[in-house]
């Protein structure tokens, strides 16, 4: 915006620009007159006339003898756009999803749009996904709807896809993606305490894709610090549910005999930790365990 004008002129204009904004007027909407602005808004004449001059030099609006003020232009508009994933639900332990979820579905709600929620089910029929999807110009994908009955139809999808929850790099489909980084958290261990105090390292780990991005990572990380690979030992379950995740490691570690006292134990998920955290209740000494979890 223009400077030459008062600060008061020009802090009107910014609201007022704001206020039309919100409305999502189409071009050659008629809007207050000067006048009719000077007494909304309890200022003089002269003030209403240097607003409007202002958004005139800013090309929002424009002017007409004897017909009044008018929008030059028709509003941006707003992208379309869709939610595949489960509903975030206040019982299901996942505190940081639910509160992103609903501070993205707050931000809609200030710009006054809606979200279309797609069902996994509706994504699994071709003529259903496809009424769904269309019209849509993103979506948000949530990486537990991702599989191969799913792919072949978000393929075809042609907007914008973000994926998260998902933390592989996705080679199968053109989309971004949101990506947990723990190479600042695993630093700060290595800086906390002293690793080479380790004989071995346990990485306890599931089978699914998740998993194996982050064991990746883990993997990458102690190449970093220069953890000999003879060291590192994998144990991996192939779970299917977060209960049956805790549920093998309590009855793997409940028969675990080998000694623990110089062995770092580190899961991919905090429900492993919650097995052997019950597993080693009643012994002497709790084994050192270093849980990572998106």
């Amino acid at each position: 915006m223009s400077v030459k004008y008062c600060s008061k002129s020009l802090l009107l204009a910014q609201r007022w620009r704001q206020e039309l904004l919100e409305q999502r007027l189409p071009a050659g909407s008629r809007i207050l007159s000067v006048r009719e602005f000077a007494t909304r808004y309890s200022v003089a004449n002269a003030t209403a006339d240097r607003v409007f001059r202002i958004l005139e030099q800013d090309n929002f609006i424009y002017r007409v003898p004897k017909s009044g003020a008018f929008i030059k232009k028709d509003p941006v508009r707003l992208p379309e756009l869709g939610f595949a994933g489960p509903s975030p639900a206040p019982d299901s332990g996942s505190v940081l999803y639910n509160e992103s979820f609903r501070q993205f579905c707050q931000l809609l709600s200030q710009q006054q749009r809606c979200l279309r929620f797609i069902a996994y089910h509706e994504l699994l029929v071709p003529e259903l996904a496809a009424e769904k999807l269309a019209g849509l110009d993103g979506l948000l994908l949530v990486g537990c709807f991702l599989d191969a009955e799913t792919l072949p139809i978000l393929r075809r999808f042609a907007g914008k896809i973000v994926v998260v929850g998902y933390d592989q790099i996705l080679d199968e489909l053109s989309c971004s993606q949101v990506i947990p980084d723990f190479r600042s958290g695993l630093l700060e261990l290595q800086r906390t305490f002293d690793l080479q105090y380790y004989e071995k390292f346990l990485v306890v780990s599931a089978s699914h894709c998740n998993a194996l991005g982050i064991r990746a990572q883990v993997y990458n990380f102690f190449a970093e610090v220069n953890i000999a690979p003879e060291k590192i030992e994998l144990l991996e379950f192939a779970t299917d549910s977060n209960l049956s995740a805790e549920s093998q490691s309590l009855q793997y570690f409940s028969q675990y005999q080998k000694d623990l006292e110089k062995t770092l134990i580190i899961t991919l998920s905090d429900y492993f930790s919650f097995g052997i955290r019950e597993a080693f209740q009643n012994q002497a000494r709790m084994p050192d365990v270093c849980s990572i979890d998106n």
